[in-house]
């Protein structure tokens, strides 16, 4: 058979060349003290970038509302502005609403307090009552009074029958 049907053998590397698993390369050391450097730069600048991050989030919300004011012919600036001042509108009268219904609450909570305390007491008292009856009901109903319990009896050894496993016998 001709030597081109077989394919090529690949050639081996010399131990010499081969690096050790444990230890990484020097790209590996850059990426590592690189990210390294990130991460400690992230976390002391956090005091300015939370707040940044924070002030650009209204900006991507706000960005389709300016766009289409701006598709109305009101301008750059004037878009801008209405869409901040909507912005302060909403946020100010779900503030309102939330603000009310806290000073409603605040308003109701001793009718609420005393509505809360009549229910919990009512509770306790239906679960003791029943529990005072249920256990008055045992004393009166059992004929024999209350004694010691017999001796118990040992238990017996497994015994095998013929033609069983040990996992099929039984307690006799």
């Amino acid at each position: 058979m001709p030597n081109s049907l077989r394919p090529p053998e690949p050639e081996l590397a010399s131990p010499s060349q081969v690096a050790s698993a444990g230890t990484p390369s020097v790209r590996g050391r850059v990426g590592i003290e690189v990210a390294a450097i990130v991460v400690a730069a992230l976390y002391f600048a956090r005091e300015v970038l939370i707040p940044v991050t924070l002030a650009m989030l209204p900006s991507f919300v706000l960005s389709p509302l300016v766009e289409l004011l701006r598709q109305i012919w009101l301008g750059r600036i004037l878009s801008v502005v209405l869409a901040v001042v909507l912005a302060l509108g909403l946020i100010l009268a779900l503030g309102s609403a939330i603000g009310t219904q806290v000073a409603q609450l605040s308003g109701n909570l001793p009718q609420y307090q005393t509505t809360i305390e009549t229910k919990i007491s009512g509770l306790r008292n239906a679960t003791i009552d029943k529990s005072r009856r249920s256990s008055v009901a045992l004393a009166i109903s059992s004929p024999v009074p209350h004694r010691a319990p017999k001796r118990l009896r040992p238990l017996r050894p497994v015994r095998r029958r013929k033609g069983r496993s040990k996992t099929q016998s039984r307690w006799w």
